[in-house]
């Protein structure tokens, strides 16, 4: 009886092994290699306007504003209608017009054209239109329908989204492992497919209280066109450091379900 113990268990791990090697995948043996592995700095940031970015375009006449021909975030160019109005310069400017061109007086003509211009308006018939002085995006605008302005108020805000910028915020751990002309990539969360790559032009060295960090200013990329003042970016400075690291070749992988 106790020679048969023993040989029904050694049947068994004979049974177990065979089921084992039965099921076994083949794999692939290779080496593991040795390469680099890149080490950024991420940062944060956000569009900036550059100098002349933001134009204002102000009143020249006093008036009332009658209809609103622009709403903000539009494309505009120059020339384009702002505002409908009603003021006297304009009604002084229509009659001005009539009667030089009912006495075909060409000299007159040529004085109330450079007079629309000087005052920033337009005259379509009796209607008196404000026009654009810049081209860009409108951003604000400061007048509703019936709002009545004064000579030099700020009537619009248009910003030229061919000078915008990039700024980004580098912590103040990471002051010191970032300097001038070292490559950044960063992306805005509107466009996760698309990599914009510059350099950072300078560094401003003040840490700011709050936040603990010091801002850097890229130089100049072609921006994609829906990019606006305070759109976030989120990126990675390159600054040279690497690190050493083992890969395993992805064919030496065997995965299964």
């Amino acid at each position: 009886m106790k020679k048969q113990k023993n040989i029904i268990p050694v049947f068994f791990g004979f049974a177990l092994l065979n089921v084992s090697f039965a099921h076994a995948d083949p794999a692939d043996w290779k080496p593991i290699e040795k390469g680099k592995s890149f080490i950024g700095i991420s940062v944060t940031g956000k569009v900036i306007p550059q100098d002349g970015a933001l134009n204002l375009e102000s009143a020249r006449v006093q008036g009332r504003v009658l209809s609103i021909l622009k709403r903000e975030g539009e494309k505009v160019k120059e020339g384009d209608f702002l505002y409908a109005i009603s003021s006297g310069e304009c009604v002084s400017l229509v009659e001005e017009k009539r009667v030089a061109e009912d006495r075909k007086i060409a000299e007159l003509i040529t004085s109330a054209d450079r007079r629309e211009k000087q005052l920033g308006i337009k005259l379509t018939g009796d209607q008196c239109m404000i026009v654009a002085t810049h081209e860009g995006v409108l951003t604000k605008r400061n007048l509703e329908s019936g709002g009545v302005f004064n000579l030099g108020d700020t009537l619009a805000t248009v910003l030229d989204i061919n000078r915008l910028a990039i700024e980004i915020d580098i912590s103040e751990q990471d002051q010191g492992k970032v300097k001038t002309g070292e490559k950044v990539s960063f992306q805005f969360p509107s466009h996760p497919d698309k990599k914009y790559t510059s350099r950072i032009q300078t560094i401003v060295p003040t840490i700011d209280a709050v936040t603990r960090s010091v801002k850097a200013r890229l130089e100049n990329v072609p921006l994609p066109h829906d990019a606006t003042l305070d759109s976030l970016v989120f990126g990675e400075i390159d600054n040279g450091n690497h690190e050493s690291a083992l890969k395993v070749p992805a064919s030496a992988l065997v995965f299964k379900h």
